[in-house]
């Protein structure tokens, strides 16, 4: 739900996606370690396996698929589910003409992930580094914001309600 360029600063730095844009507009390899158009309609992202999560666990290609299946469900408020539209099935269970299960993104193992594309997308890397299109872990009942689990070089140490939020940094993340 992020929308301002603060909230997504701070996510940049809570959370990282599969690709991203460096300071000088080169597109780069993020979790992924690479992705490649297999062929027409496939594309496959390889995962780093060195990517862990700020409690320590593997950042896994199931996580992908969680979180972005949580985008694209029906009367999902954010605003970021257009860009998986072109991804088999996305827009018809946006919509909710169909069940999330449909959906065409795929974890084959931990560190490889699969996107079956219903119309041809040659922007779909580009689209990939939006700084929201990123794993994420929700917060269990009952667990404070300062317990979320990061990915990126940073996680929460305090949150000070509506004053500010003090970084840390995350000793699992490897550049």
């Amino acid at each position: 739900l992020a929308t301002s360029g603060e909230s997504t600063y701070l996510l940049s730095n809570l959370y990282r996606g599969l690709i991203k844009y460096t300071d000088q507009g080169e597109l780069l390899y993020d979790v992924a370690e690479k992705c490649r158009f297999k062929t027409t309609g496939l594309v496959v992202c390889k995962l780093r396996k060195e990517a862990r999560w700020s409690d320590g666990s593997l950042v896994t290609a199931d996580d992908f698929v969680r979180s972005f299946r949580r985008l694209i469900e029906p009367n999902s408020p954010a605003y970021v589910a257009p860009l998986l539209f072109s991804i088999k099935n996305a827009r018809a269970i946006f919509e909710g003409k169909k069940p999330v299960e449909d959906f065409g993104i795929t974890a084959l193992g931990d560190h490889e992930l699969k996107f079956e594309m219903e119309t041809a997308d040659t922007e779909f890397l580009e689209k990939l580094s939006n700084s929201l299109l990123v794993p994420f872990r929700p917060l269990k009942t009952g667990e404070s914001k300062e317990s979320l689990i990061t990915n990126g070089p940073y996680k929460i140490k305090k949150i000070v309600e509506r004053k500010k939020i003090i970084l840390e940094a995350n000793p699992h993340f490897k550049k």
